[in-house]
């Protein structure tokens, strides 16, 4: 049989993740950087699609490995190189450095109550069985 705080422990646990799942769905910069870093990626597709179809179309394997170089050259060059990428991802990573630290904050409140209500569900078992807590019985 499930007691009453495991039974408050489940429900607050849903709530929790519900609620945890709304702040990385509805947080406006995230969703923005997001955005920002799929429509660059979309653009760096387009500038390396011509190299990557070659490259991959290439039979000749002296020259498959030549156009695959030249591909992964332009990736690297728009992507790991280039001063706007690295930009989009410093901004990712500090937009979600803060939502990590939203959902954190509202997982240790959660904590607390969670902590506590099953403390307090224990504490009560232990009277009803007779055992002593805190000096009292």
């Amino acid at each position: 049989m499930m007691d009453r705080a495991r039974a408050q422990t489940d429900k607050r646990l849903e709530r929790l993740d519900k609620e945890i799942g709304r702040v990385y769905k509805s947080n406006p910069a995230l969703l923005a950087i997001e955005r920002e870093y799929a429509k660059y990626m979309a653009s760096v597709k387009k500038r390396t699609d011509a190299l990557y179809s070659d490259y991959i179309n290439e039979k000749d394997e002296d020259i498959k490995k030549e156009k695959k170089d030249a591909y992964m050259g332009k990736l690297r060059a728009l992507t790991l190189d280039n001063k706007e990428y690295k930009r989009l991802v410093a901004n990712i990573a500090h937009v979600l450095a803060e939502v990590n630290q939203q959902a954190l904050d509202i997982s240790n409140k959660a904590m607390r109550e969670v902590y506590a209500l099953n403390y307090n569900q224990v504490a009560e078992d232990c009277r009803e069985a007779g055992i002593e807590i805190d000096g009292k019985e």
